[in-house]
């Protein structure tokens, strides 16, 4: 048969060298699979086609907090915000009367009542006829008509996405209580200063908290909100963003088992760019005698800068440990600017699901078979003594003992013939 390209295959390919079908292999299907992780787990830690060098690049964000609702000039950059609870609960007003849907989704006609952006709508019970709506808590994103006679209002979810309402029409049955939210609020749990405001996406950015951390859930004022619709006034947190500046480290994912080094983007003695890059300076005016000579003078010259900065400003100490799967840099990393990019030279381990050629390795395809043995005669063991039917006895212990010697020279083989060898350090 064809060599195998799937796990699933890799899984069959391994049970038919010990023998399937022609004898049954007393593994269970979940065993396979786990010794073949094992196996696939040592190749990529030692197998030199086990890991490949890579780059990988990491953007610096700014933190960011979504909100239920923000309308334009709810806000303004250079102001604080300030995230809080609240003390008391949304109070009950007045049930709705009358009340209409339209032929737009989260849109409602009423008599006249008491509401206000940022109030919520407790719908309960059945609500029936042709402007029917399914029980829930809403939130008011807008009203229409003079304070205290509203007569319009939108509604969308609690998490900021919109209302699907069915049909047009009266609403016939259950009932729609307003809840302001004019409860006291706490006092503050985190506190931040806009740097840019995304009133398409009801979205604040920030660098990072000045202190605490932003909650989804908890609601945020500011002296602008404050003075524009009242003192207890605040519009509630769905969903938050912790970017580069807050976070101070980079996340990489599972695959990366080893971290080498880092390019910072905001110092560099030697390249820089554009006419302020060292190599333009010299090759400006060193272009006739590089022209006309050797360039041992360059090289050196370079050679001679990139030492400078070495010394002078250093290379960014890193730490890194791959089950918290977090690369943690030792740096200002306020000094960063937005937008930029942090490029990390790492080591990611070769996946078999982009690269099928790995299920064809012969030493990875010889150690899931003898992994796979290992289990097999583990199991048999737990029968020795037992005679079946023609005085057939299990023997475990062998199948056992072959699968261990096996597994030993096999991973003698992989330091000897399949691993790098290791580097020299002096000192």
């Amino acid at each position: 048969m064809a060599q195998p390209t799937t796990k699933s295959e890799f899984k069959e390919y391994c049970l038919r060298k010990l023998g399937k079908p022609v004898i049954e292999i007393n593994v269970d299907q979940d065993q396979v699979e786990d010794r073949v992780d094992e196996a696939l787990s040592y190749y990529h830690d030692y197998h030199f086609d086990g890991t490949e060098k890579t780059y990988i690049k990491h953007q610096v964000t700014n933190s960011s907090i979504t909100l239920s609702s923000l309308e334009e000039g709810d806000f303004e950059v250079g102001e604080v915000i300030s995230e809080k609870g609240r003390n008391t609960a949304f109070v009950d007003e007045a049930n709705l009367t009358n009340v209409v849907a339209t032929s737009t989704a989260g849109d409602f006609i009423c008599s006249n009542a008491t509401l206000i952006q940022g109030y919520r709508i407790v719908v309960s019970g059945t609500i029936t006829g042709d402007g029917n709506i399914a029980a829930g808590t809403y939130l008011v994103d807008a009203v229409s008509g003079a304070p205290g006679f509203v007569t319009a209002f939108t509604l969308k979810l609690l998490d900021g996405s919109p209302v699907n309402t069915h049909g047009t029409g009266a609403t016939t049955g259950g009932t729609f209580t307003p809840q302001s939210n004019t409860g006291s609020l706490g006092d503050d749990t985190a506190t931040a200063t806009i740097i840019a405001i995304d009133s398409t996406n009801n979205k604040l950015f920030f660098k990072k908290p000045s202190s605490g951390v932003f909650t989804v859930g908890k609601f945020v004022t500011s002296p602008k909100l404050v003075a524009t619709y009242g003192e207890n006034y605040a519009t509630s947190i769905t969903a938050i963003h912790q970017g580069t500046y807050e976070l101070e480290y980079i996340a990489l994912d599972d695959s990366v088992i080893g971290v080498t080094n880092v390019f910072n983007p905001e110092s560099n003695v030697s390249l820089g760019s554009g006419i302020f890059s060292a190599k333009y300076q010299f090759v400006l005016h060193n272009l006739h005698d590089m022209i006309n000579g050797p360039l041992a003078h360059f090289h050196m010259s370079m050679s001679h800068l990139q030492l400078l900065e070495e010394m002078l400003v250093g290379a960014v100490p890193l730490r890194f440990n791959r089950h918290q799967n977090k690369l943690n840099l030792d740096m200002d990393w306020q000094s960063l600017s937005a937008g930029n990019f942090i490029v990390v030279e790492v080591y990611g381990i070769t996946d078999p699901t982009t690269y099928a050629d790995v299920w064809k390795d012969r030493w990875l395809q010889n150690y899931a078979t003898a992994k796979i043995k290992y289990q097999w005669g583990s199991n048999l063991t737990k029968f020795n003594g037992m005679t079946l039917p023609g005085g057939v006895q299990f023997n475990g212990e062998q199948i056992l003992s072959d699968a261990r010697e096996e597994i030993q020279r096999l991973e003698e083989d992989m330091v000897n013939s399949y691993s790098l060898p290791a580097s020299d350090m002096i000192g």
